[in-house]
């Protein structure tokens, strides 16, 4: 028999690695043997993370409930987007990778595409103040240095998963 599928959420600022980290973890988890299904949020819908999840498969997200809060959360009410959300499965583990809004920032612009509009220096201010606030609540969060180099970061991400998940 299989073992349960785990569901893993990245979270963390535009520009601290996400997207990238999300991938590398995939890619390991892949080599070892896992099945894998790596998405970003919005996804293809709850009913296909529970079948996957149930089949074991592991579940890689790229933003989840968290950013709804962090990035929504100036303008809607957290009650609201709680209220939205109150549905949706909790992560067996979210790596929240922290950045300095200033370094996030200046990741974007590197990419050379055209910045959202919450992309800038003072909105990212705000939501970095909001992840900072959130992730300080949860104790089912693992924070990770984004700021370090890539493949230390890989390593850090996936010590994390054995030592909360095995």
């Amino acid at each position: 028999m299989s073992s349960p599928g785990r569901f893993i959420v990245f979270e963390g600022l535009d520009g601290a690695g996400t997207t990238t980290q999300a991938r590398l973890l995939a890619e390991r988890l892949q080599k070892q043997g896992r099945t894998v299904y790596l998405a970003h949020q919005p996804s293809e819908g709850p009913v296909g993370l529970v079948i996957r999840l149930v089949r074991g498969e592991d579940v890689i997200l790229d933003r989840y409930t968290l950013s709804s809060l962090a990035y929504q959360g100036a303008s809607v009410s957290h009650e609201f987007i709680n209220q939205a959300n109150r549905f949706a499965r909790r992560p067996d583990l979210t790596l929240f990778l922290y950045v300095p809004a200033t370094v996030a920032l200046e990741r974007v612009r590197s990419r050379g595409a055209k910045l959202e509009r919450y992309e800038t220096p003072q909105q990212l201010a705000l939501i970095e103040r909001e992840y900072s606030r959130l992730v300080g609540t949860l104790a089912s969060v693992v924070s990770i240095d984004g700021t370090r180099p890539i493949a230390e970061v890989a390593e850090l991400c996936h010590s994390a998963l054995q030592q909360q998940l095995g």
